[in-house]
């Protein structure tokens, strides 16, 4: 794929498609810095493109570089605000709002946010559910937490036994 994107690029470097395939080829093969550029050229073309938003927000916390990628996410959320992206869930919004705030070090907010992104679906995703646990560790809701997690991961939300430890504290 990275082969045939290259070719394309190379006769029309305007080819948004192209580079967008072969961003995430990059970063499926953990190229961050290349998927990064792709992405920065496609943005710079397509200006108004919510999934090359999304790209480089997902390239920049593999950076980890947390406040560009949490600024990624906030024009992605202004870009949803237009009518023509309407393709895209309430829950989904939601749930990236969370994300950003959670990465702004706003918990409270991301708690709230993401529990509505949950609330919106019959069977939340477990990446939402993660990011819910982890905005609710984050306010010091620990047995909120370890429930919500324990769900994401598809386990019982009851302890085996008093001694059994929340899910949380094994975790760190």
């Amino acid at each position: 794929a990275l082969y045939y994107c290259a070719r394309a690029i190379n006769r029309d470097p305007r080819f948004l498609r192209a580079r967008m395939v072969r961003a995430v080829c990059h970063l499926r093969m953990g190229d961050a810095r290349s998927a990064i550029n792709d992405v920065n050229h496609g943005i710079h073309l397509s200006p108004t493109n919510p999934t090359l938003y999304a790209l480089q927000a997902h390239c920049l916390l593999q950076l980890h570089e947390a406040k560009p990628a949490a600024a990624a996410c906030w024009a992605l959320c202004q870009l949803w605000a237009v009518p023509a992206h309407e393709r895209v869930t309430l829950s989904e919004k939601l749930e990236l709002m969370g994300e950003c705030s959670l990465l702004l070090g706003r918990p409270a907010d991301a708690v709230s946010l993401l529990q509505q992104a949950v609330s919106l679906t019959r069977a939340p995703p477990p990446l939402r559910l993660s990011l819910l646990a982890l905005a609710q560790q984050c306010t010091g809701m620990l047995d909120d937490a370890d429930e919500t997690f324990r769900k994401a991961l598809g386990l019982k939300s009851e302890l085996k036994s008093a001694g059994d430890a929340p899910l949380f504290y094994l975790r760190r």
